[in-house]
């Protein structure tokens, strides 16, 4: 606020301002506002004497630095007891993410490892191309036997072991006929097995199946004609 000028002693004395923010430096200020400022010093006065030991004044906090400046000055992680063992037993960033790295892998090949031995096993085929008969061997039964042509499937004797499987399937434009047959210098001939009233003959795009119960005993299944 501007006051009005006044005569003293004859003469024109320049009115006060009675405001805190003006940047004129010709006029004086009014004496109110010496009170307004000394306001603001009482307030910092305060403020600085305050002296309780909570650190939650101005004061405080600048005599707790003047105090302690030379060791705060030589702080550091190896000065503070028990600080480097807590820091050295904490996972680093780098660590924990090579963790989760190694975890994720071995979670992987957990994974494709089962989904490999869940899948279904393939065996090698083997195409048997005789035009009248075929006696099967040992090695029959872990391969996938195509039958190319219509012939008698000879089963021996005294050849395979009890839980052995022989497979397979017929292309040939005719029958394929599985045959109970004695092995060289067996006493005894296959007995095959099969569900009544079925014959032992497997038509073309038929399949054949035959699991032995002993050395001379198979049971036949698969794609069979009825009587």
């Amino acid at each position: 606020m501007k006051l009005e000028n006044k005569l003293v002693f004859g003469k024109e004395v320049e009115a006060a301002l009675d405001v805190l923010t003006s940047t004129d430096a010709l006029k004086p200020l009014a004496a109110n506002q010496g009170r307004v400022l000394k306001g603001f010093i009482d307030s910092i006065s305060a403020l600085l004497l305050s002296d309780d030991n909570t650190l939650d004044e101005l004061q405080e906090i600048v005599t707790y630095i003047k105090q302690n400046k030379t060791d705060l000055s030589a702080l550091g992680i190896s000065n503070i007891a028990g600080l480097v063992d807590a820091l050295a037993s904490k996972e680093t960033i780098v660590g924990a993410q090579q963790k989760a790295d190694d975890a994720e892998t071995a979670a992987n090949s957990y994974t494709d490892n089962r989904i490999t031995n869940l899948a279904p096993k393939t065996k090698p085929e083997k195409y048997i191309t005789n035009a009248t008969q075929y006696t099967a061997i040992l090695e029959d039964k872990g391969k996938y036997l195509v039958f190319k042509n219509g012939i008698n499937f000879i089963i021996p004797s005294d050849i395979f072991a009890k839980n052995d499987v022989i497979e397979g399937e017929v292309e040939g434009p005719s029958d394929v006929t599985v045959v109970a047959g004695t092995n060289v210098g067996a006493t005894l001939t296959t007995t095959i097995n099969k569900a009544e009233p079925l014959t032992p003959i497997i038509p073309r795009y038929g399949v054949i199946g035959l699991r032995f119960r002993s050395a001379s005993n198979a049971t036949l299944y698969g794609t069979l004609k009825p009587l």
